[in-house]
């Protein structure tokens, strides 16, 4: 079994705390693009020898079966590796909640706000920023900042009384939109909870070490 993650994908970085958050980061062996070798061209050219010319990051390579995307991973793993703590309950009506909250984050956050966001801004490479997308984003972010600050109402975390993989990828989301000036929650339970969600020691942990690479 080995890992590929990589210092400045949101998506590898919200793996490795998912997993760093079950304690099960030692029994997953991982390499991780970015660190030391700056993803060099050979680094890339190891991982796609290694996982297949169509990989992408995050990758699991076990023997030749390859997994790619993150909660796929995630999912994988935690029945692979029998976790059975609150991050990831076994109930199924638990899992379906955090899987619900990790979709909501994936679609309407990262695809419907930060993307575009970075897109008509850090990488304009010298188009002008095309407003009517920006706008988009604004109305699509206000829309979840409400249903997110409705569920933390009744809810102290997304998936329910515990800290879970719900709030993992949503939090990290927003931190990386944060840090290109971007649209963040606006109720006092939402930033309580964004709060708790970035100073954990597993985050924290993983902010340090990709210094330089990642926002943190």
């Amino acid at each position: 079994m080995l890992l590929y993650s990589h210092t400045r994908s949101p998506w590898c970085i919200k793996l490795e705390w998912g997993l760093a958050e079950m304690g099960v980061s030692v029994r997953v062996p991982t390499t991780v693009l970015g660190l030391g070798d700056g993803a060099s061209p050979t680094a890339m050219a190891e991982f796609k020898e290694a996982c297949g010319k169509h990989a992408t990051l995050p990758a699991l390579k076990i023997d030749s079966w390859v997994l790619c995307e993150s909660s796929a991973i995630f999912y994988y793993l935690a029945d692979e590796l029998d976790y059975s703590g609150s991050f990831y309950p076994r109930d199924f009506r638990g899992r379906a909640t955090v899987q619900e909250w990790d979709r909501i984050g994936d679609i309407l956050l990262g695809a419907g706000v930060l993307s575009p966001w970075l897109r008509n801004t850090t990488f304009l490479n010298g188009k002008e920023p095309d407003e009517a997308a920006l706008a988009k984003a604004r109305e699509t972010f206000a829309k979840l900042d409400e249903r997110i600050s409705e569920r933390l109402t009744k809810m102290p975390f997304l998936g329910g009384s515990h800290f879970s993989y719900a709030d993992v990828g949503m939090a990290h989301l927003l931190t990386q939109l944060k840090s290109v000036g971007g649209p963040q929650v606006s109720s006092s339970e939402s930033k309580k909870w964004f709060d708790h969600c970035t100073s954990r020691a597993s985050y924290v942990a993983l902010c340090q070490r990709n210094a330089g690479n990642i926002a943190g």
